[in-house]
């Protein structure tokens, strides 16, 4: 039961920040709320991007995931469920690791646009 509702629950999660961080992600540099990293942290112009980027990545990925728990639910046992958790939450955390690689494409070690 609980594997069922930790497969349901993380692409939901990931689809609701996608759609909340699009446009809707924290005005402000924070310690407390939003994509928080060194890179996304050196002004706002990089904060605005990691949101935007992560918001597309968790969208897409929380979306690929819910079509991936239609394929485990058909053709898995319940008792075999527990083993796709941690995938889900790799993917999950794996959507940093992108929009990191954009930050580092994107900016210098200043925060400053390349051009």
């Amino acid at each position: 039961m609980v594997e069922t509702i930790g497969l349901a629950v993380i692409p939901l999660i990931m689809i609701l920040i996608g759609f909340l961080w699009r446009e809707h992600y924290p005005k402000n540099i924070n310690w407390v709320y939003g994509y928080r990293s060194f890179r996304s942290m050196k002004n706002q112009q990089t904060w605005e991007f990691a949101h935007r980027h992560f918001a597309k990545n968790s969208l897409i990925l929380g979306t690929a995931l819910v079509v991936f728990n239609i394929f485990i639910f058909l053709f898995f046992d319940a008792e075999q469920l527990n083993i796709w958790v941690p995938i889900h939450l790799a993917v999950l955390f794996l959507t940093i690791l992108p929009t990191e690689i954009a930050l580092r494409r994107s900016f210098d070690k200043n925060g400053e646009f390349k051009k």
